[in-house]
């Protein structure tokens, strides 16, 4: 079988937005594309293919005499965000309802055992890095279950800003998050809600879920200096 290798503009693009989502570059980080090209081990052209990608992403800005920077993090975004994500979301959950395989649903379900067996870890960032991952798996298995390309690759995008986000709180934020005071259970009823192919369930549970998560990341921004 043929092994099928991505694009080198694909695999600068999987790296960088790895490192901005990830905060190893922080906000308003400039970015030279000839640096980048050097650390990452690619062309120029590969990189600058990324950073265009990465910009419409929305996690990137290019400006004029001033290079690329990695956009900033405010309260206004995450409010943003929220009106987004909500709509968006609700959207997939009532579609894997109707489109997702009984496989896929078990898999959401045992995506659920580990959240909750990883908030039963002890509180560290790691441990918080874990489980934000975890969630990102979760939510993406919802999305692919929509089998809708373009509503996949908006719900890629705006949850990158998500994760972001949450990174951000995790490692900036005065006020203590902790795994410990957090209610996993939302999990277990949205992904039960779409193996059973309820999708007036599965999308006011999302909805609610992706609100809360929100405000509570709101909440901890404004003890942030952002």
């Amino acid at each position: 079988m043929t092994e099928i290798v991505e694009p080198l503009g694909t695999r600068a693009y999987q790296e960088l937005w790895r490192r901005i989502v990830h905060l190893d570059y922080p906000p308003l980080t400039p970015l030279q594309d000839k640096q980048l090209s050097l650390e990452l081990g690619f062309g120029l052209a590969p990189v600058r293919q990324a950073l265009r990608r990465l910009e419409y992403d929305g996690l990137v800005m290019i400006l004029p005499r001033r290079g690329t920077l990695t956009t900033e993090i405010g309260i206004r975004t995450v409010q943003w965000e929220l009106e987004i994500r909500e709509e968006l979301e609700g959207l997939a959950g009532r579609l894997a309802t109707k489109r997702g395989s009984r496989e896929q649903h078990d898999e959401l379900l045992d995506l659920v055992d580990r959240l909750e067996a990883c908030a039963q870890q002890p509180d560290t960032l790691e441990t918080h890095t874990a489980f934000t991952d975890l969630d990102s798996a979760f939510h993406r298995s919802i999305h692919l279950q929509t089998h809708n390309p373009s509503l996949v690759a908006d719900l890629d995008r705006h949850f990158s800003h998500s994760l972001r986000i949450w990174h951000y709180c995790h490692r900036h934020a005065d006020t203590e998050f902790t795994l410990d005071g957090y209610d996993t259970g939302d999990y277990r009823v949205i992904a039960e809600a779409i193996r059973a192919r309820d999708a007036d369930l599965a999308n006011e549970t999302l909805r609610a879920h992706v609100r809360r998560d929100t405000e509570t990341a709101l909440r901890m921004l404004r003890g942030v200096d952002v």
